[in-house]
């Protein structure tokens, strides 16, 4: 019986830097997701946003300011927008969007400053990415190896037994011997933007081989402040639903809508300094 547990870390990441000249920071953001690039809390004119692989100017904010798009990098049109210290927001992270960051910093004393923001984006995770193939030994018992992986980059796995107890892992892979099939395992893979894990009992392969083909899933979602929940069953006899139980928990952020200046509103968020945070 497989059950999968889905946290999603926000999709909007703040960064803060020191007003070092020339600084150096690290971002992560999520596809499709948003992030802010802040830049030092010092008294500033005008802030000109370069894409540092061509050199070209992205575009130019202005603490209070807005943004026009036709003075915007063609692809970054309708994607950015100025925050209210003149820090640069981006929407709709593509992979593209990967980079170095400068932001040329013009202060009202006429002491120029600059800050470089190298930008990894990441794709979320989701519960189908985890597979776990099982290898299966019988002499008279069945003792199994569980290879917990995903086909991406940047992911972290690591095995655990819920409720506690050793465990035997080498490289991702789980030893399970005959005395410890009836317990409960956890495969967890996390990149720097999402969390997944997917939970098993051993004993169903050892009956079948292979893990059930058919599951029941329970998804929870934030939708204008209520949460909603919705089961889908997969052609399950009322026992099976019963015995069977799959947790999909995702936060799913709503559609941006357009200001004034004709870029997205910024969504209610969450903030942090440079890490990652942590869905409620």
């Amino acid at each position: 019986m497989l059950h999968l547990l889905l946290f999603i870390t926000p999709t909007l990441l703040t960064c803060v830097v020191s007003g070092d000249s020339c600084g150096q920071q690290n971002v992560s953001g999520a596809k499709g997701g948003e992030i802010i690039l802040r830049v030092p809390n010092v008294k500033i004119r005008k802030i000109n946003w370069v894409l540092v692989q061509i050199g070209d100017l992205i575009v130019t904010t202005e603490p209070g300011g807005s943004i026009d798009d036709i003075d915007v990098m063609t692809q970054y049109r309708g994607r950015v927008s100025s925050d209210a210290d003149g820090s640069l927001h981006i929407y709709k992270l593509s992979l593209q969007d990967r980079g170095s960051y400068k932001a040329n910093i013009k202060r009202t004393s006429g002491d120029d400053k600059c800050v470089v923001f190298n930008l990894t984006v990441y794709e979320p995770l989701s519960p189908g990415d985890i597979r776990i193939s099982p290898t299966i030994t019988r002499n008279g018992s069945c003792s199994l190896e569980l290879l917990c992986s995903v086909d991406k980059p940047d992911v972290l796995i690591t095995w655990r037994k819920l409720h506690g107890g050793a465990i035997n892992v080498t490289q991702g892979i789980l030893y399970v011997p005959p005395s410890d099939v009836n317990f409960t395992y956890m495969c967890n893979a996390r990149n720097p933007v999402s969390n997944v894990s997917k939970t098993v009992i051993p004993e169903e392969y050892c009956k079948t081989g292979k893990p059930p083909k058919e599951e029941i899933t329970t998804e929870y979602a934030q939708v204008g402040g209520l949460q909603c929940q919705q089961e889908n069953h997969y052609g399950l006899t009322q026992e099976q639903q019963q015995a069977s139980t799959v947790y999909s928990e995702v936060q799913h952020a709503k559609e941006s809508q357009q200001n004034g200046n004709g870029a997205p509103t910024a969504r209610p968020r969450t903030q942090c300094n440079g890490t990652n945070a942590k869905s409620s």
